[in-house]
């Protein structure tokens, strides 16, 4: 546990490389072993985190563990992106990051972001680094590749597209819809996420007037609001904005 890092706010987040870690009294900044991911509710206080933290693996997550720790499963995770990074090279795209590190963790079945998204997600924002969370299981386990797709095809866009505060909505949306499509032309679309497989075609219609609205809008609330829906933000303590469960994503899709 002494290698735990947990990532509030931006206080242990280094904006020059993207990566979570500290920063000593020389201040040289050294790399997080691992992060949790924690959000806030309605009073500014970080709720549990997504993932599992050690204190809580105990015998009751037995299971959880055997399940996670299938060699067959990790073989899929990694081949999903090897051939994820290759559909890029295969087009004669020279990625700058060369070496890349992927985990899954063991997510919090009792975190209602983590229940929104029907068990599992994931994180590619970071160049060179991918993790994905969990709560085992054959549909969570055979569906997580094609999250391992999206986050990977993020990975790459923002080794060419450098993050900024101030990115839009609309900007976000590009990025979403590029991503779920990436993994959709990987995996078929009976794997798409539940981040837009859940707005049907009708809701969808009844969104893009709110979402196509709000298209300028900045800042992690107003992107969150838009992008996660009314449930989710509130639940990050962010404004509402009338949008369904992650409708935001659909739209970009």
């Amino acid at each position: 546990e002494e290698n735990y890092v947990i990532a509030q706010a931006n206080d242990l987040f280094d904006p020059e490389t993207r990566q979570f870690g500290t920063f000593d009294e020389n201040g040289e900044f050294h790399v997080a072993a691992r992060v949790l991911c924690r959000t806030k509710d309605a009073n500014g206080v970080f709720g549990e985190p997504d993932e599992l933290p050690p204190a809580q693996v105990d015998e009751s997550r037995a299971e959880a563990v055997r399940l996670l720790g299938d060699d067959a499963f990790w073989d899929a995770c990694q081949r999903t992106v090897e051939r994820s990074l290759a559909r890029f090279a295969a087009r004669g795209i020279e990625l700058p990051r060369k070496d890349y590190r992927f985990t899954v963790l063991l997510a919090n079945p009792e975190n209602p972001v983590v229940r929104a998204s029907e068990g599992y997600g994931g994180d590619g924002g970071i160049p060179g680094s991918i993790f994905a969370w969990l709560v085992p299981g054959g549909r969570t386990m055979r569906r997580l590749p094609a999250a391992l797709a999206h986050e990977t095809n993020h990975n790459v866009r923002f080794q060419f597209v450098r993050w900024r505060n101030d990115i839009t909505l609309g900007e976000m949306l590009v990025s979403e819809g590029l991503a779920e499509n990436f993994a959709v032309e990987l995996f078929g679309e009976e794997l798409a996420g539940p981040w837009v497989a859940r707005t049907t075609p009708d809701l969808l219609e009844q969104v893009k007037p709110l979402v196509h609205a709000g298209l300028d809008a900045q800042g992690l609330a107003e992107l969150s609001a838009y992008l996660y829906g009314d449930e989710t933000a509130a639940l990050m303590g962010y404004p509402t904005r009338g949008v369904p469960y992650c409708a935001g994503y659909a739209c970009g899709y």
